[in-house]
């Protein structure tokens, strides 16, 4: 009895399926064309201005070289100087303390010091 309600429900089940498959099929295996795909990209992008291009502020005392590099003008090396400095010197007291770093000027630091923080 069981097994025959089962057998019944799958049999539905399967058939409802085929029907929604059948009749979405040129929906669900649609290839976007290339200007829909700049357009996605493009909308995107505008999530952020080019002022706001990090969602988050960045902890200039526990970020580390890839974190560090999504400042503006903080490749690689910079960086890296950056984290030297730190493990050497200990935690940075001030935003200021940045301009001690190796590679660091006033402009680079008044480009990024909105975007970075002290705070744990």
């Amino acid at each position: 009895m069981y097994r025959k309600i089962y057998y019944l429900f799958f049999t539905v089940f399967v058939l409802v399926w085929g029907v929604w498959y059948t009749v979405n099929y040129k929906e669900i295996t649609k290839k976007h064309s290339e200007e829909e795909a700049v357009e996605n990209v493009s909308q995107s992008a505008a999530v952020y201005s080019e002022d706001e291009n990090i969602p988050y502020l960045i902890n200039i005392n526990k970020a580390d070289v890839y974190e560090l590099t999504a400042l503006e003008g903080i490749g690689d090396k910079k960086a890296q100087s950056i984290v030297e400095y730190r493990e050497e010197h200990g935690p940075f007291e001030s935003k200021e303390d940045l301009l001690e770093v190796s590679g660091i000027g006033e402009s680079i630091l008044k480009n990024i010091e909105d975007k970075i923080t002290l705070e744990e």
